[in-house]
């Protein structure tokens, strides 16, 4: 515990310095001011944990050296010594910051007593401060983990509102209670990842999450790996519904491709094809989760979207597909191609042809040719000719339109042109 002695009349400092047993008590002298400009000097370069000040000097007042004291150095406790009993200028160096005020003549025995006093306050202080900092430490050490454990605990929907709403707040995890959110779950799957040791999969499930998170550093959203491998991902929507989870997806692919490329695995993600607050959020999860075990039929290293709906009572997947059909139906004078429609979409081409054919029982591409056959059958026999049908479907060759028309029909073009109102014979 340092002391530095503010007094101008040297009997009484030299006394205050040399005739008090303050090392038997812990206490080192520092350095003895005898003005008050000195003083200031001795605090700067010194910084004392107590100082002991003459309340009168010539230069700077006691008062002086306090205020500046108490602005400047806060964590210095400060002892007055007068040899008036002035009301006013006691209250004064309470005001700024002083512990103690005493009296001339004080005896060396109740000013060491004064001292210790103090320093037995700093001591506590300090004592109290370790043991906050520690705590300080304990709590940011293991924070990270108890994060964690609320999120998992928020995606099985273990908590109500009330609760979820003060650890959202103890825990600052930055939940907003009544946006909505999506979720997704990703997966390495690779044969080799499933045969390895438990050890290996901890790894690779960490060295996923550290990816994830890194990636979708500008992004709200948080980030949770699970003990079996798995990284879940929740997504904060800042658009309608509706584009939030198409951006999602897209989001998604190009993670699964971040994945491929720099740990050279595949990766599969489940998307929920639902949103709900952050209280209701288990029901994303388990379409996450539900999404992400069709991988076997859609295949691996997609992203899936789970097949119930959101609009209108419809699934994701049948949305998509009405998209599809949207987009062939009102673009026919254009080529529709596959992947054109895929990036559209922001959905992974290979998922989408797949997709579609389980839904329509037709893959893509014979839909696209069914359609535009229908339709240029129709424009035939409103009496158009035939290079405007094909040209109105998307054609710009009228010789491959007539094979492919001659194909699909069994006649061409110009047979039903001679034949019109009389229909398009069977194939």
């Amino acid at each position: 515990m340092n002391l530095l002695i503010v007094e101008d009349e040297e009997r009484l400092r030299n006394s205050l310095v040399y005739y008090i047993p303050w090392e038997e008590h812990g206490i080192q002298i520092v350095g003895a001011a005898e003005t008050g400009a000195q003083a200031l000097q001795l605090i700067e370069r010194r910084q004392p944990d107590i100082v002991l000040l003459d309340i009168e000097m010539p230069d700077l007042s006691g008062l002086v050296v306090a205020k500046h004291v108490c602005k400047h150095h806060e964590h210095i406790k400060m002892i007055v010594l007068s040899g008036h009993d002035d009301f006013q200028s006691a209250q004064k160096a309470m005001e700024f910051g002083v512990s103690l005020y005493l009296l001339k003549p004080a005896g060396a025995e109740q000013i060491l007593d004064y001292v210790l006093h103090v320093a037995n306050q700093l001591r506590e202080t300090w004592a109290q401060q370790r043991e906050q900092l520690l705590l300080r430490e304990k709590w940011e050490y293991y924070l990270p983990s108890v994060r964690d454990r609320a999120i998992c605990d928020i995606l099985n929907g273990k908590y109500e509102r009330e609760r979820l709403g003060v650890l959202n707040n103890d825990l600052q995890l930055g939940f907003m209670m009544d946006c909505y959110y999506a979720v997704a779950t990703i997966e390495l799957d690779d044969p080799f990842t499933e045969r390895s040791d438990v050890g290996l999969r901890s790894q690779l499930t960490f060295v996923l999450s550290s990816m994830m998170q890194t990636w979708l550093a500008g992004h709200q959203c948080w980030v949770y790996a699970e003990q079996n491998g798995k990284v879940d991902i929740i997504f904060l929507l800042q658009n309608n519904v509706v584009d939030g989870l198409i951006q999602v997806h897209a989001l998604l692919e190009k993670l699964l491709g971040h994945i491929r490329v720099c740990l050279q695995l595949s990766a599969s993600a489940g998307i929920c094809g639902s949103v709900g607050t952050v209280e209701t959020i288990c029901a994303q999860y388990n379409e996450a989760r539900a999404a992400l075990k069709q991988r076997h039929i859609y295949g691996s290293g997609i992203a899936i979207p789970y097949q119930a709906a959101y609009c209108a009572g419809q699934g994701v997947r049948n949305k998509t597909v009405q998209c599809i059909v949207q987009i062939v139906n009102e673009e026919m004078e254009q080529e529709v191609t596959l992947h054109g429609v895929a990036e559209r979409l922001f959905v992974n081409a290979s998922y989408l042809s797949r997709l579609f054919k389980q839904e329509m029982g037709t893959s893509f591409s014979t839909y696209v040719i069914e359609r535009k056959m229908e339709r240029a059958k129709h424009i035939l026999l409103e009496g158009a000719k035939v290079y405007d049908a094909a040209y109105r479907v998307g054609y710009r060759d009228v010789s491959y339109f007539t094979k492919v028309f001659r194909k699909h029909w069994g006649v061409t073009p110009g047979n039903v042109k001679q034949n019109q109102g009389n229909g398009v014979g069977a194939r």
